[in-house]
């Protein structure tokens, strides 16, 4: 019986060794998992210091982490249709470049309503990046060591980040103000972002898109196949 292309992708993703290309892969999606938790981390350190310095009443600064939680729980809904339609990496890009914009944009509003505005919208790359993460890595992982590798995702992205979390907010807060600690993030995430243009497209994605003849196959997804396998 003649092997499909997503049989002999998957085969030979499932039986790679592990290489410098996949360390790399892992380092970046935990590089930007690292600044979505963080985000979560340091918001309620901020919140105290958002109402001592006037800007927000202890309900609007409530409101504010809703508008963010809000956001995270539209953008993981529909992280998943969009990722299938248009392909990881795109959606991956977009959901990181919508959290450090709105991230900055957020630590420079005038107002608690503008505050609350960018916080959602930061809240919808915030929701989409974290599941997608996982995702990207699983795709990219070895069968037999998918699971220390998304364990490694998560350690550095999602337990790493607690105590560096804490001590910065701590070492950094009085000095720069809630409005700093936000522009230091939303700038470590625009850098990770434009490190993760390296990242190639999703081999499974790639092949899945290849073999159904679907329009909305992303450009360049059969040439992110060649240049991923070239690698193994």
């Amino acid at each position: 019986m003649a092997q499909t292309i997503e049989g002999f992708v998957g085969k030979a993703l499932d039986d790679a060794k592990i290489s410098q290309m996949h360390v790399k892969v892992v380092a970046l999606i935990a590089a930007g998992y690292f600044f979505d938790v963080i985000d979560l981390i340091v918001l309620g350190s901020l919140i105290p210091d958002m109402i001592q310095s006037k800007f927000a009443t202890g309900a609007e600064a409530a409101l504010v982490g809703s508008a963010t939680v809000f956001g995270m729980f539209i953008g993981a809904a529909g992280q998943g249709e969009f990722s299938d339609r248009w392909g990881r990496k795109t959606v991956y890009q977009f959901n990181l470049l919508l959290f450090g914009v709105f991230t900055i944009l957020g630590a420079l509003a005038p107002t608690v309503f503008w505050l609350m505005v960018c916080r959602f919208i930061a809240g919808l790359g915030l929701g989409g990046e974290q599941p997608l993460a996982f995702a990207y890595a699983g795709e990219y992982s070895p069968k037999l060591i998918r699971g220390r590798i998304l364990a490694i995702v998560h350690f550095i992205g999602g337990a790493c980040v607690w105590p560096i979390a804490s001590l910065f907010t701590l070492t950094f807060r009085d000095a720069i103000g809630w409005r700093g600690v936000w522009i230091v993030i939303g700038i470590g995430a625009l850098i990770v972002w434009l490190f993760r243009f390296w990242l190639p497209e999703s081999p499974r994605f790639g092949s899945a898109t290849a073999a159904s003849g679907t329009s909305r196959r992303p450009r360049g997804a059969k040439r992110g196949i060649c240049l991923n396998f070239s690698r193994f």
